[in-house]
């Protein structure tokens, strides 16, 4: 019996052919039309919002709902039009977030990360092609070089991030507990390790490469949930907004905007049927009250 070389057999594909393979796929999916100008700007001038949060949640909605190529390019520029001209030239990035000089190429780090933290929930095609998308629109001097995961590997380290990250969303509402964690254990492992200790918990508090805050990871989080319709996670991540201090007329402001960028990107409801913040303070309020109940029993 003769035994094949694999890579006759499927030859692997060179460097032409892969970077033709990328232009080719990033022609396909941004055929569905820009956001317009306007639209952006209602997004940016929403009172409910945080300043410079509507472009990350714009980014998370869009891309989850595979409209990246056609609205990052638009999202960065209008992000950074507040800001003036970039450089003429590019310049190394500072690995400490706060010491780039630089305004435009902060937005872009923190649009950058915004689309690494997403590729968690709405997948890592969508990521790499939004992720494509922002680095050929990017004009010379808002290129940025810096590495934000440099030197992280799955080891206890990175599970012991994933678990801090992971306690401050849930507190003590883990939903593996018991029997269920005993049956999940490969969930477990990917949330600790993967989820939260790779994607998700490089925040500014404890990472100073970090350019996102926990409250507006959460908001990124949310974005994509919400897009997905992901009604049980959704469940969680509006009570974890709450968690990390978001108020919730804010959290309430964010699940709307993802609304609003659905139905403009993609014409989809993410919003019938779906739960609501309010919802969520109520239970908390009933579960305290319960709790409250049982200690003076």
């Amino acid at each position: 019996m003769i035994l094949r070389s694999p890579s006759r057999l499927f030859p692997l594909p060179n460097a032409h052919h892969l970077s033709a393979h990328l232009r080719h796929s990033r022609m396909a999916h941004s055929s569905s039309p820009a956001p317009s100008t306007e639209f952006l700007d209602s997004l940016a001038s929403n009172p409910k919002l945080q300043p410079d949060t509507w472009y990350l949640i714009a980014a998370a909605t869009s891309v989850t709902l595979g409209k990246g190529a056609s609205w990052i390019p638009a999202i960065y520029a209008h992000a950074v039009s507040p800001v003036g001209p970039a450089p003429a030239e590019a310049t190394p990035s500072p690995p400490v977030f706060a010491d780039d000089p630089l305004p435009r190429r902060r937005v872009v780090r923190r649009l950058k990360e915004a689309l690494v933290k997403g590729a968690i929930l709405h997948g890592v095609p969508h990521a790499i092609g939004a992720s494509l998308a922002l680095k050929d629109a990017l004009v010379p001097g808002d290129r940025d070089d810096s590495f934000v995961r440099e030197g992280y590997h799955l080891d206890g380290q990175n599970a012991a991030r994933g678990y801090e990250a992971l306690h401050r969303i849930y507190r003590d509402e883990m939903p593996l507990v018991g029997e269920l964690k005993s049956a999940m254990r490969d969930v477990e492992w990917f949330s600790y390790n993967c989820t939260y200790g790779a994607f998700l918990a490089p925040i500014s508090d404890t990472d100073p490469r970090a350019p996102l805050s926990i409250r507006e990871t959460e908001m990124v989080v949310l974005s994509c949930l919400v897009a997905l319709r992901a009604e049980l996670e959704v469940k969680w991540h509006l009570r974890g907004s709450l968690w990390v201090g978001m108020p919730e007329e804010e959290v309430e402001a964010v699940q709307c905007a993802v609304e609003e960028v659905a139905r403009e990107c993609a014409g989809v409801d993410v919003r019938t049927g779906m739960p609501r913040v309010q919802e969520m303070v109520r239970l908390m309020k009933e579960k305290e009250a319960q709790k409250a109940a049982q200690k003076t029993e």
